[in-house]
């Protein structure tokens, strides 16, 4: 078995065990919410390989269960943690993080861009899918099924410096790279 079959393997356990996480005992609020996301993710991933912007290291078939899991977790997070003020920050780090895991995934050779598809195009996607699911959470997931994350001002602003500076690195490296 290639690395390939064991990072598919890993994302499902790590995705379920997340999400397992953060929906025990609140799945009710979010079943709404994960259904749109379920139909979307599907249709949106075999829009994007079929039309040739992206291809994986192993049939899309097994990687589907994957991207729904994965992406559950993330609009999942998302909604229930979301704070009550400065989100911007908070969905700066949080995507900027996630989307370095699609970084070391293409670097792996797990994914594979093509036809004009690069990093921005992802990044903009993950910020667009994020905005439009915590704008449908806010619509179907009541209060009492959040739980806003509350940080502090200084370690907020600490962990989106360190997450700025991470993030200009990584995009000087992958400029000099030409990737």
């Amino acid at each position: 078995m290639n690395i390939n079959w064991y990072i598919l393997i890993a994302a499902i356990l790590l995705g379920l065990a997340g999400n397992i996480a953060i929906l025990r005992r609140r799945f009710p609020f979010y079943q709404t919410t994960l259904l749109i996301h379920f139909a979307l993710s599907i249709l949106l991933c075999l829009f994007f390989y079929y039309n040739g912007f992206y291809r994986y290291a192993l049939p899309v078939v097994f990687i589907l269960p994957a991207v729904v899991i994965n992406f559950g977790l993330f609009i999942a997070f998302l909604i229930r943690f979301e704070p009550t003020k400065d989100t911007f920050r908070f969905y700066f780090v949080f995507i900027s993080w996630t989307f370095s895991l699609e970084i070391i995934l293409e670097h792996l050779g797990f994914i594979r861009f093509r036809n004009g598809w690069d990093y921005w195009d992802s990044y903009s996607l993950y910020w667009i899918y994020a905005r439009t699911f915590t704008y449908i959470g806010k619509h179907t997931v009541p209060l009492e099924g959040r739980t806003p994350i509350k940080l502090t001002k200084r370690s907020n602003l600490l962990l989106f410096s360190i997450t700025l500076v991470l993030f200009f690195i990584v995009l000087l490296l992958l400029m000099k790279t030409d990737l």
